[in-house]
């Protein structure tokens, strides 16, 4: 037996699971995959286009690409799938071949009622497991940016720095909070001030590698962990990459935003060995660069004598 999984985006099918295939054949089994509308088109057609879903069965004499690879390359004397359907949204099929005694997967109005029971089962199932992943990430994951939230960031940030420890390697930690966010709202309205969170959120993550976290934490306040940092200079690089990231406007609704943002940071574990001392390290260090971008702010808009809302940076 084989299971299938579409891949939605890429409207292919792939090989998940299989079972009773011996272990020399499991890997090439896995290899296996069914590209929706293609390669295969009769396949796909028959096995996901029909009004009411129902198994189809084949013999060595298919002219289905994927079928005949199935008996070409693992021996197969006879082959049926399956579609997992589920209020009309292809989840996926099952392909059950044999090698020995074909006859076993003839049609007949009793096995394709099985398989359809099989089915049946297998779709509620992955519902209920795509519901499941469904409501963690949206428990762990910030609604407006999804970046992690405030609370998954913390239980991230020990496993972080579990395997920080086993390493003897250092991580980074940085606290980021926008310059003048306020402003932006009250002027432009909470759309705007979300679509600005949007992109600061785009930003940040292209800032910094894969593997690293970046939170939001509440507010215009950002967090980002940095793995495998192997020395002090390395967080100072990746604080220079924060900064850069708004070096150039926010484009909304035809204006530009020019916003900047302040950057703390604190390195495990020379601030801190826990989360809440190296979280207050780096809110320190950040409060510490907000003042100095104020008082040069300050200075800067006394000599132009610009408005509150030209301080925020806002170009029509």
């Amino acid at each position: 037996m084989t299971v299938f999984l579409e891949h939605r985006a890429e409207r292919r099918l792939t090989c998940v699971a299989t079972h009773g295939y011996p272990p020399e054949l499991d890997d090439r089994m896995r290899e296996l995959e069914i590209v929706r509308g293609s390669s295969d088109p009769e396949l796909d057609r028959e096995l996901f286009g029909q009004d009411e879903p129902r198994a189809l069965f084949f013999g060595a004499e298919s002219d289905s690409p994927f079928v005949r690879r199935m008996f070409d390359t693992f021996g197969s004397k006879g082959l049926a799938i399956a579609p997992i359907i589920a209020r009309g949204k292809v989840l996926g099929a099952i392909g059950i071949a044999v090698t020995q005694r074909p006859e076993r997967l003839r049609e007949s109005r009793e096995l394709q009622d099985r398989l359809s029971g099989i089915s049946a089962q297998a779709a509620v199932g992955l519902e209920n497991g795509e519901l499941i992943d469904r409501v963690t990430y949206q428990a762990r994951h910030d609604p407006l940016t999804g970046l992690v939230n405030r609370s998954f960031f913390a239980e991230r940030f020990e496993r972080t720095l579990q395997d920080a420890r086993a390493a003897s390697a250092p991580l980074g930690l940085f606290y980021v909070d926008l310059d003048k966010f306020k402003q932006v709202n009250d002027h432009f309205g909470h759309e705007t001030g979300d679509e600005l969170l949007r992109q600061v959120a785009e930003r940040l993550l292209a800032a910094v590698r894969a593997h690293d976290t970046v939170a939001r934490l509440g507010g215009d306040e950002f967090a980002i962990v940095l793995r495998e940092v192997p020395d002090p200079t390395h967080v100072e690089a990746a604080v220079q990459r924060v900064t850069q990231a708004f070096a150039l406007p926010f484009s909304i609704g035809g204006a530009d935003f020019h916003i900047r943002a302040s950057v703390g940071r604190a390195i495990w574990p020379y601030d801190g060995e826990e989360l809440a001392g190296l979280l207050r390290c780096a809110d320190a260090s950040m409060y510490t660069a907000k003042r100095a971008a104020a008082a040069l702010a300050t200075a800067d808009d006394d000599d132009r004598g610009e408005s509150a809302v030209e301080m925020a940076g806002v170009e029509p």
